[in-house]
């Protein structure tokens, strides 16, 4: 599966990089066989970025 290469990709320094694999890591969450275990620690590392929204996506990404 392809959740491993996005939380690499949620790490990266490029804020682009970072926004987009948090909204494709958002879609695939709708999927019931994903376990969340795997990304939360990576998504809760996003909640200390400098970019807003960044921080306001993975809030709303917690609320789902």
């Amino acid at each position: 599966m392809f959740v491993p290469i996005l939380i690499k990709l949620l790490a990266d320094s490029n804020f682009k990089i970072a926004f987009i694999s948090l909204k494709i890591i958002e879609d695939i969450l709708k999927i019931p066989k994903i376990k969340l275990e795997v990304i939360v620690p990576q998504v809760m590392e996003k909640l200390n970025d400098s970019k807003i929204a960044l921080r306001q996506n993975v809030s709303k990404l917690i609320r789902l």
